[in-house]
Protein backbone atom coordinates (compact mmCIF):
# COMPACT_ATOMS: atom_id res chain seq x y z
CA UNK A 1 0.00 0.00 0.00
CA UNK A 2 1.93 3.45 -1.06
CA UNK A 3 1.44 6.16 1.37
CA UNK A 4 2.42 9.60 0.78
CA UNK A 5 5.04 10.99 3.99
CA UNK A 6 3.43 13.30 6.53
CA UNK A 7 0.16 11.82 6.64
CA UNK A 8 -1.40 9.65 9.17
CA UNK A 9 -4.12 6.59 9.33
CA UNK A 10 -5.39 3.84 11.53
CA UNK A 11 -4.72 -0.03 11.27
CA UNK A 12 -6.91 -2.18 12.70
CA UNK A 13 -6.28 -6.14 13.82
CA UNK A 14 -9.42 -8.21 12.89
CA UNK A 15 -9.34 -12.08 13.21
CA UNK A 16 -10.65 -14.10 10.56
CA UNK A 17 -12.73 -17.16 10.94
CA UNK A 18 -11.68 -17.77 14.25
CA UNK A 19 -14.25 -20.18 16.02
CA UNK A 20 -13.69 -21.02 20.20
CA UNK A 21 -14.89 -24.28 21.25
CA UNK A 22 -18.35 -23.64 22.08
CA UNK A 23 -18.37 -22.44 18.30
CA UNK A 24 -18.69 -18.20 19.30
CA UNK A 25 -16.28 -15.91 17.43
CA UNK A 26 -12.90 -16.06 18.72
CA UNK A 27 -11.57 -12.25 19.77
CA UNK A 28 -8.06 -10.72 20.72
CA UNK A 29 -7.81 -11.35 24.22
CA UNK A 30 -7.16 -8.44 26.09
CA UNK A 31 -5.49 -9.40 29.24
CA UNK A 32 -2.33 -10.50 26.65
CA UNK A 33 -0.30 -7.51 25.67
CA UNK A 34 -0.42 -7.07 21.85
CA UNK A 35 2.74 -5.70 20.16
CA UNK A 36 3.00 -3.43 16.86
CA UNK A 37 6.84 -3.68 15.33
CA UNK A 38 7.96 -2.36 12.32
CA UNK A 39 10.74 -4.38 10.67
CA UNK A 40 12.72 -0.90 9.89
CA UNK A 41 13.22 1.76 12.01
CA UNK A 42 12.38 5.79 11.12
CA UNK A 43 9.85 5.32 8.22
CA UNK A 44 6.87 5.35 10.70
CA UNK A 45 5.82 6.43 14.21
CA UNK A 46 3.51 3.47 15.68
CA UNK A 47 1.35 4.79 18.62
CA UNK A 48 -1.08 1.70 19.64
CA UNK A 49 -4.96 1.93 21.54
CA UNK A 50 -4.89 1.23 24.65
CA UNK A 51 -6.55 -2.68 24.11
CA UNK A 52 -4.00 -3.49 21.07
CA UNK A 53 -6.46 -3.82 18.45
CA UNK A 54 -5.24 -1.08 16.42
CA UNK A 55 -2.55 1.73 15.95
CA UNK A 56 -2.47 4.77 14.95
CA UNK A 57 0.77 5.45 12.07
CA UNK A 58 2.24 8.59 10.91
CA UNK A 59 4.31 8.42 8.57
CA UNK A 60 7.96 9.92 8.24
CA UNK A 61 9.65 11.67 5.23
CA UNK A 62 12.22 9.02 3.47
CA UNK A 63 15.95 10.24 3.63
CA UNK A 64 16.61 12.95 0.92
CA UNK A 65 18.70 9.96 -0.94
CA UNK A 66 15.42 7.74 -1.16
CA UNK A 67 12.21 8.44 -2.78
CA UNK A 68 10.48 6.10 -1.12
CA UNK A 69 10.81 3.61 1.86
CA UNK A 70 9.25 0.28 2.61
CA UNK A 71 8.28 -0.68 5.96
CA UNK A 72 6.20 -3.61 7.12
CA UNK A 73 5.03 -3.69 10.26
CA UNK A 74 3.79 -7.18 12.25
CA UNK A 75 1.06 -7.32 14.94
CA UNK A 76 0.93 -10.53 17.25
CA UNK A 77 -1.41 -10.96 20.00
CA UNK A 78 -3.31 -13.47 21.55
CA UNK A 79 -6.42 -15.35 20.09
CA UNK A 80 -9.32 -15.66 23.29
CA UNK A 81 -10.34 -19.35 22.06
CA UNK A 82 -10.60 -20.57 25.65
CA UNK A 83 -7.92 -22.06 27.90
CA UNK A 84 -4.46 -21.70 27.00
CA UNK A 85 -2.63 -19.43 24.86
CA UNK A 86 -3.46 -19.13 20.48
CA UNK A 87 -0.77 -17.07 19.33
CA UNK A 88 -1.57 -14.76 16.02
CA UNK A 89 0.34 -12.77 13.84
CA UNK A 90 -0.65 -10.38 10.90
CA UNK A 91 1.47 -7.85 8.57
CA UNK A 92 1.04 -4.76 6.92
CA UNK A 93 3.79 -3.51 3.84
CA UNK A 94 3.51 -0.17 3.99
CA UNK A 95 5.42 2.02 0.90
CA UNK A 96 5.78 5.82 2.35
CA UNK A 97 7.42 7.99 -0.34
CA UNK A 98 7.71 11.73 -1.13
CA UNK A 99 5.06 12.93 -3.43
CA UNK A 100 7.73 15.80 -4.35
CA UNK A 101 10.28 13.43 -5.51
CA UNK A 102 10.70 12.69 -9.37
CA UNK A 103 10.90 9.53 -9.17
CA UNK A 104 8.03 8.59 -6.14
CA UNK A 105 6.03 7.40 -8.81
CA UNK A 106 8.24 4.12 -9.46
CA UNK A 107 6.91 1.75 -7.65
CA UNK A 108 5.31 -1.67 -8.44
CA UNK A 109 2.41 -3.64 -6.76
CA UNK A 110 3.34 -7.51 -7.17
CA UNK A 111 -0.18 -9.67 -6.84
CA UNK A 112 0.20 -13.35 -5.45
CA UNK A 113 -1.98 -15.96 -7.37
CA UNK A 114 -3.97 -18.04 -5.45
CA UNK A 115 -1.74 -20.99 -3.61
CA UNK A 116 -2.94 -24.38 -3.98
CA UNK A 117 -1.14 -27.61 -2.56
CA UNK A 118 1.60 -29.24 -4.25
CA UNK A 119 0.82 -32.74 -5.43
CA UNK A 120 2.01 -35.66 -3.99
CA UNK A 121 4.04 -37.52 -7.19
CA UNK A 122 5.26 -41.31 -7.09
CA UNK A 123 8.75 -41.03 -6.68
CA UNK A 124 10.63 -43.56 -9.13
CA UNK A 125 13.50 -44.86 -7.80
CA UNK A 126 16.17 -44.39 -10.31
CA UNK A 127 19.02 -47.00 -10.71
CA UNK A 128 22.53 -46.73 -11.09
CA UNK A 129 24.25 -46.47 -13.84
CA UNK A 130 26.26 -50.05 -14.13
CA UNK A 131 30.14 -49.84 -14.54
CA UNK A 132 31.23 -50.67 -17.69
CA UNK A 133 33.24 -53.03 -18.29
CA UNK A 134 37.05 -53.52 -20.14
CA UNK A 135 36.60 -49.09 -20.68
CA UNK A 136 39.68 -48.23 -22.32
CA UNK A 137 41.45 -45.42 -20.51
CA UNK A 138 42.53 -42.29 -22.06
CA UNK A 139 45.66 -40.50 -21.92
CA UNK A 140 44.85 -36.61 -22.42
CA UNK A 141 47.12 -35.39 -25.77
CA UNK A 142 46.57 -32.08 -25.66
CA UNK A 143 44.75 -29.88 -27.80
CA UNK A 144 45.86 -29.16 -31.19
CA UNK A 145 45.74 -25.65 -30.74
CA UNK A 146 47.91 -26.52 -27.25
CA UNK A 147 51.99 -24.70 -27.60
CA UNK A 148 54.31 -26.03 -25.89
Amino acid sequence: MRIPCNAQGTIVAELTNPKDPKGKPGEIDPDFPATWTPDVEGVVELTPDINGTSVHVKTLPPPDEDPFHAVTITYEADADMGDGTESIMGTVTLIVYNPDARDSALTVTLTPSDFVPIPEEPVEPVEPLAKAKNTPKVAYKGDKNDKD
